[in-house]
């Protein structure tokens, strides 16, 4: 898929702490939510609304989306084109999305050494669309070859997340950009804002096990 080098979207000012699991980490070393990796100190329920940024106009499958519409599962549905949250949620227990998810948080985990001398950093989406550029158009291909993968670090592996699933999505025809005329980077953009809602309700399981 050729790349999009137009002007990013309001998500790629969004900046994770991301821990050995893919668990967002606070910047004071204290293993955080969502919410708080934001600045936010509210937690919002499930169909909260999103506020549409100035400039950004009304959410659809196409242009940048609020680096938050990942907190509403409602307005997230609409992002990726789905009828409702039902649709979304099916899509995300799909092969289309939760085997690369899975596989992201294994190669996060088996980076971090169990958790010994793993180094934080934050992670942007701005970072990773540009390691796929790098890789991909100008390199040796390591994300789609998946060559030399032990020199792989956590953004390397995001790449390969945010690069293989949005692929996937979008030569599948039960994909959910299938037939959708799209670029990858609002493909890309897209697919790491599922990322960041699968992290969320990971997050509230373990919140009310408390």
């Amino acid at each position: 898929m050729e790349s999009n080098d137009g002007e990013q979207g309001p998500i790629d000012n969004q900046a994770e702490m991301v821990g050995p699991q893919g668990e967002i980490v606070a910047p004071q070393g204290k293993t955080d939510g969502p919410d708080v990796a934001h600045g936010d100190n509210v937690q919002p329920g499930e169909n909260d609304q999103v506020p549409i940024e100035a400039g950004s106009g009304t959410i659809g499958i196409r242009g940048p989306v609020p680096a938050n519409t990942f907190r509403s599962r409602k307005h997230l549905a609409v992002a990726f084109g789905f009828s409702d949250g039902e649709a979304l949620d099916t899509w995300m227990k799909s092969e289309a999305f939760r085997p690369y998810y899975s596989d992201l948080l294994t190669n996060l985990d088996k980076i971090s050494g169990g958790g010994s001398g793993y180094s934080r950093r934050t992670i942007r989406l701005a970072g990773v669309k540009d390691a796929i550029i790098y890789e991909e158009e100008n390199g040796a291909k390591r994300y789609s070859r998946l060559y030399q993968v032990d020199h792989f670090t956590s953004m390397d592996w995001f790449a390969v997340f945010v690069m293989h699933t949005a692929e996937h999505n979008f030569v599948n025809p039960r994909g959910a950009f299938f037939g959708q005329n799209m670029t990858p980077d609002d493909m890309r953009t897209r697919i790491w804002q599922a990322m960041l809602r699968a992290r969320l309700e990971t997050y509230r399981r373990r919140s009310r096990r408390k």
